[in-house]
C-alpha cells in the first residue's frame, strides 16, 4: 500500500523516491490514509472535503487528496492498482478463501473472531470496510473483526511473549519426542 501511495502521490504532483522519502510516504499513510467506506460516495465528495495537510521532516507542508483513500483502496481492489499481468485478489477475498480451506465445522467460529494485526491493518476504517465487505461475500455467516489497539505491534508483541516462554527446544529432541515435547 506504500507504493501505491507513493505512486498515487506522484501523480498529484507530490514526488518521493529516495529510500528517505519513502519513509516519508510511509508515515503519511499511517497519519492521513483512510479506507473509504463508500468509494463512490467518497469519489463524489469535493476535494476539499477529502485533502488533508502533512507536514515534512524539513518542515515544509503539503496536501494529500484523494490519494489518501485511493492507496488504501488497493487492498480491496488491487487489480486496479496492480501492473497489467499481475493477479491477487482483495483482503476480503482472501480472507474468505482462508476461511473456505478450514474446516467446515470451524469456519463459523473463526469468521466470528478474525484479528487484525500490524501496522497496515491501523488504516482508519479498515476494520469497518473489512466487516462490510466479508459480509457481503458470507451472508450466513456471523462475521467479528477484533483490532486490538496495539495491533500495530502485535506480532512483535506475540513474538517477545513465544522468546519469554520455556518451550523452546531442540530439532533432535523434536525429531525423538515429536509433538508431546510441548506438553
Amino acid at each position: 500500500m506504500t507504493r501505491v501511495l507513493q505512486r498515487r502521490l506522484a501523480t498529484e504532483g507530490i514526488d518521493l523516491v529516495s529510500s528517505a522519502e519513502f519513509e516519508v510516504v510511509r508515515v503519511i499513510k499511517e497519519q492521513l490514509c483512510y479506507v473509504a467506506k463508500d468509494l463512490t460516495a467518497e469519489n463524489s465528495k469535493g476535494l476539499e472535503q477529502v485533502t488533508g495537510t502533512c507536514t515534512l521532516p524539513g518542515g515544509e507542508s503539503i496536501d494529500i487528496g484523494r490519494a489518501r483513500y485511493e492507496a488504501p483502496e488497493a487492498l480491496f481492489q488491487p487489480a486496479t492498482y496492480l501492473a497489467p499481468g499481475q493477479d491477487m485478489s482483495g483482503l476480503h477475498e482472501l480472507v474468505k478463501e482462508a476461511l473456505a480451506k478450514a474446516d467446515p465445522d470451524l469456519r463459523p467460529v473463526l469468521a466470528s473472531n478474525i484479528i487484525l494485526s500490524g501496522g497496515g491493518s491501523c488504516i482508519e476504517r479498515l476494520p469497518e470496510r473489512l466487516t462490510l465487505e466479508l459480509t457481503r461475500l458470507l451472508p450466513s455467516a456471523k462475521v467479528n473483526l477484533y483490532a486490538p489497539p496495539e495491533r500495530k505491534h502485535g506480532a512483535w508483541i506475540g513474538a517477545s511473549k513465544m522468546a519469554d516462554t520455556a518451550s523452546w527446544t531442540t530439532a533432535e529432541t523434536y525429531a525423538t519426542n515429536g509433538p508431546a515435547v510441548f506438553n
